[in-house]
């Protein structure tokens, strides 16, 4: 529904990748950028067909097949941002590069709870395509101070995980005694 925001997004993050490729001329940077572009472009025509398809989902089945569409695009997403991340660090020396690629990639993961709450599969799926690269790109080529911020990326994926499921909990409870007290 938000596609507006989606396209912002989509602007501002790609315009960080293509900041960290034109500082380092690291090729596989501009693909991160291309591979992000065109996923959010997907994910635009995918909205925006499944608004005009759904006053015809009447199963389950329809319903998970447009779920599965929208977490594969969401995943994509994340995940390039993760390798993003990675490749900041295994190709370049740049810290400007490992800063906008880390900062970055954590804002757009601080609205998952908000964006993705009713999906745990979404939520975990997301969060994995994050954290994996993020936490091997500190782990494989960074020091001691940088393991100590691999460790610290774990209670904030954990941290990201609970405040989705917390909202999922609090809002089903409102919905059931809404119903209820219908």
């Amino acid at each position: 529904k938000e596609g507006r925001t989606l396209l912002m997004g989509t602007v501002f993050i790609s315009g960080s990748i293509l900041a960290t490729y034109w500082k380092t001329d690291e090729a596989l940077l501009s693909v991160c950028a291309v591979i992000f572009v065109v996923t959010a472009l997907a994910r635009v025509w995918f909205m925006q067909a499944y608004a005009q398809n759904k006053p015809t989902i009447k199963s389950i089945d329809q319903a998970r097949w447009w779920e599965h569409g929208y977490v594969v695009g969401a995943a994509v997403s994340v995940a390039t941002l993760g390798m993003w991340c990675y490749l900041s660090f295994a190709c370049t020396n740049d810290t400007f590069s490992r800063v906008i690629s880390f900062s970055m990639t954590i804002g757009y993961l601080a609205g998952i709870f908000g964006r993705n709450f009713s999906s745990e599969r979404a939520v975990d799926l997301q969060i994995t395509c994050a954290a994996v690269p993020m936490i091997a790109a500190l782990l494989i080529h960074g020091n001691a101070y940088y393991w100590f911020f691999a460790l610290l990326l774990v209670p904030y994926f954990l941290g990201v995980k609970f405040i989705a499921q917390r909202l999922r909990t609090t809002l089903l409870s409102a919905v059931l005694n809404s119903n209820e007290k219908t």
